[in-house]
């Protein structure tokens, strides 16, 4: 992946790319028009897809292993050991200092906390697992943009190669360019696919 995408994006990108895994709070993406910023999201979204917390490993390969089914018990202590902030100590991305631990040395370093980084995910070639990720913009068409992007360039997987990832486009005044991943959309057609004489309102 990593090969595959020095290819087609600056070093500005793969900086903007590669941080998207090391636990910063926020990454910012900035530039006029054209200069590759969705591309860019696309580059972020395309890692994110395909990477799991270096502790994971060994919890997935315990997964894969298993010829016999999973009791439920050892699927959900698997599951709060991935997802321990849920149930027990926080999440480690929400273990940044906040401002207000900065308040009375006056930040010194000026983040308040914000330059902090955590472990990097890393991407695995050997575990199969579908990632969910919530995708959200400052407006409808930014959104839009992004997803109509998805659809028509993809997504990359682990082996450098594209593909179209599954998408459901949730919320308000979608553009028709992209009404066909809208929810509305998609409970639609599978309501028809179901009940093909049902009437839908």
């Amino acid at each position: 992946m990593q090969e595959t995408m020095k290819k087609s994006y600056n070093d500005s990108q793969m900086n903007a790319i590669r941080s998207g895994l090391d636990g910063s709070a926020i990454n910012l993406v900035q530039g006029p028009p054209g200069t590759g910023k969705t591309k860019t999201i696309l580059g972020i979204l395309s890692i994110i897809m395909h990477s799991v917390p270096p502790d994971a490993m060994d919890v997935f390969s315990q997964m894969s292993q298993s010829t016999a089914t999973v009791d439920p018990k050892d699927a959900q202590r698997l599951w709060l050991r991935l997802s321990s902030y849920v149930f027990g100590p926080p999440n480690p991305r929400d273990a940044h200092p906040s401002i207000a631990d900065f308040a009375f040395d006056g930040a010194a370093d000026g983040s308040y906390g914000l330059a902090a980084t955590a472990l990097p995910y890393k991407i695995e070639q050997n575990v199969q697992r579908k990632n969910h990720v919530l995708v959200c913009a400052p407006s409808n068409s930014a959104l839009d943009e992004i997803v109509l992007r998805v659809m028509n360039t993809g997504l990359m997987d682990k082996d450098g190669r594209m593909y179209t990832p599954s998408i459901v486009r949730v919320g308000v005044n979608i553009h028709h360019s992209v009404s066909s991943v809208g929810l509305d959309t998609l409970v639609s057609h599978r309501l028809v696919s179901q009940h093909p004489n049902a009437t839908i309102l």
